[in-house]
């Protein structure tokens, strides 16, 4: 899960297929996203009250354990850098 869009990622298509990780993308409420990343990057809102943990992509496996939990996270971010 990311938050914000920061351009082209590198992504380890062979880490995604040895580890048989689905990589889903989504594109709804155009005006809305665009909106709310306004507000997230001038700090108008701040995320880190709901983000519980941010995990590497190598770690795929628990940041979705964790973030399918609700009790024990919020929001998990998920980082391919």
């Amino acid at each position: 899960m990311h938050i914000g869009v920061t351009g082209d990622q590198p992504v380890p298509i062979n880490l995604l297929v040895a580890k048989e990780i689905s990589l889903v993308g989504t594109h709804r409420f155009h005006a809305e996203y665009k909106e709310a990343v306004a507000a997230i990057n001038s700090r108008a809102i701040d995320v880190k009250p709901i983000l519980t943990r941010q995990y590497p992509l190598e770690s795929a496996t628990a940041a979705f354990a964790e973030a399918g939990d609700r009790s024990r996270a919020v929001k998990v971010h998920l980082t391919f850098a």
